[in-house]
């Protein structure tokens, strides 16, 4: 009997439960669903946004037996990092302006070539460089000038050449021919129109390199494409070095952007932060030991891309920083204002120097990615080549004379390309100008324009640090940020 009535009792426990259990879903469940529902929805939208609005790349993380692929199997991923090991020189718009404009004068700001990694890798054959000859053919008689060791200046201990193959963070073979070829376009482009062979007019050609074996012995291969078999010493004036990657020269301490720099530094070590897959990604291709950030990964597989070996990893690598780039470009452009103002300074001042003087008539800054990316953010172009500058690129400023009067005026080319209109201080004053293309001008068409040479002047000495609320570099860069 006892034990009937406790099975009863229990019976009526578990229904007054259930009674409870549904009271509870008649009196809650519709917020409960309606709280579920908009979860779901929220969830959905943020997907949504993250997909189609944000402009992320998409990274997935390579395994190691598929990291190496030839070049033909990467697909569409092939061209974003053939763009870095730049391939192209003689297709360039340099010095194609006829009409009635003389160009009396061009600087060219260029990165070094091909170069080995900056960090040992864990299998260097993996970098498929050719050997240098034992005497580079195209300096064993070019050396023995009179003058020559003079001309070197401050570099005359440097190698000529390439003396190995990937050494840490020297010119390699490719990257030496690279620049000769570049030299072979810019000779195409200017050899007659700035007479660069007449040395009774003086040394038509400056050179100004950073300290650094790749960035002189690149400066070697472009002159050797630009003015062999020319004696240099009559044709070049004596190499000047620069003190910084930046071509600062005697004004380089700057606390303002080492600050921009480091916040910068730390939103991107943020941003980083909330895409794991590209940690992920750059751990897992990371061809040494150490720290591997994308922008250190990316630049080891670039170095054995360029040289033979392509990798699979290279190419989302390389998207992720295009768009941490694009991203950042805002914040950016005030740290290149700062870090660019001595070189767009001086290349002001050679601008001017062409209109007063025959020589020299063509300027050479042989530097890194770095100074061409802060120089290209000053000057507010956009565009890849700006943000993550290939090797061998280069930024050509070139000045002309209308006519035989007193107008002049300066064209803006990147990579070949003319991105003069870009300029901000320039777009109320161009002037089209007639395109004469190939060797004998036989294409020609009204392509781009000419901006007045007085509008970067006025830019350089009256509104560089308008953001800044400032007029000039020392209040600028004593500002807290």
């Amino acid at each position: 009997m006892s034990l009937w009535m406790k099975n009863v009792n229990l019976m009526a426990s578990e229904g007054n439960l259930q009674q409870g259990k549904m009271k509870f879903f008649r009196q809650h469940g519709g917020a409960l669903s309606c709280y579920l529902l908009l979860v779901l929805w929220i969830f959905l939208l943020l997907a949504a946004m993250y997909r189609f609005m944000s402009r992320e790349p998409s990274v997935q993380v390579v395994p190691q037996s598929e990291r190496q692929q030839p070049a033909d199997e990467l697909g569409a991923n092939a061209e974003r990092v053939r763009r870095f090991c730049n391939e192209r020189f003689d297709d360039g718009a340099e010095g194609h302006v006829g009409g009635e404009f003389v160009l009396l004068g061009a600087t060219v700001i260029f990165r070094h070539g091909l170069r080995g990694p900056l960090v040992h890798l864990r299998n260097s054959s993996a970098v498929k460089c050719n050997d240098p000859p034992p005497t580079p053919p195209f300096w064993a008689n070019a050396s023995k000038t009179p003058g020559f060791t003079q001309m070197l200046g401050p570099f005359h201990s440097f190698p000529l050449a390439p003396t190995e193959c990937a050494g840490l963070g020297q010119l390699t073979p490719q990257g030496a021919e690279q620049l000769q070829r570049l030299g072979s376009a810019l000779r195409t482009a200017y050899s007659e129109r700035l007479a660069l062979s007449d040395s009774t007019r003086g040394s038509a050609v400056s050179v100004f390199a950073t300290r650094y074996r790749r960035t002189f012995q690149s400066a070697i291969a472009l002159l050797h494409g630009l003015l062999a078999p020319l004696p240099l010493p009559r044709h070049v004036q004596p190499f000047q070095e620069a003190p910084s990657v930046f071509f600062c020269f005697s004004d380089c301490a700057c606390a303002a952007a080492e600050r921009l720099r480091k916040a910068l530094d730390a939103e991107a070590a943020v941003a980083l932060r909330s895409h794991p897959a590209v940690t992920k990604l750059a751990a897992a291709a990371a061809p040494f030991e150490g720290t591997a950030t994308p922008k250190a990964v990316l630049d080891a597989l670039l170095v054995t891309s360029c040289h033979g070996s392509p990798s699979a990893a290279a190419a989302p690598l390389a998207a992720y920083l295009e768009w941490e780039a694009r991203r950042l470009a805002p914040r950016f452009r005030p740290l290149a204002l700062l870090r660019a103002h001595p070189l767009l300074r001086h290349v002001g001042a050679q601008l001017l120097r062409f209109v007063a003087a025959p020589t020299p008539r063509l300027v050479l800054y042989a530097g890194h990615d770095r100074t061409l990316e802060h120089v290209a953010a000053a000057l507010g172009l956009g565009g890849v080549d700006a943000a993550l500058p290939p090797f061998a690129a280069r930024l050509v400023v070139e000045l002309y004379r209308k006519g035989l009067g007193a107008d002049f005026f300066f064209r803006l080319l990147l990579n070949g390309r003319d991105v003069t209109s870009s300029l901000s201080f320039c777009r109320s004053g161009l002037v089209p100008y007639e395109g004469v293309w190939g060797s004998e001008g036989n294409r020609v068409g009204v392509t781009a324009s000419l901006c007045p040479l007085e509008s970067i002047v006025r830019f350089l000495h009256d509104d560089y640090f308008a953001p800044f609320n400032a007029t000039n570099a020392k209040d600028a860069c004593s500002m807290h940020f």
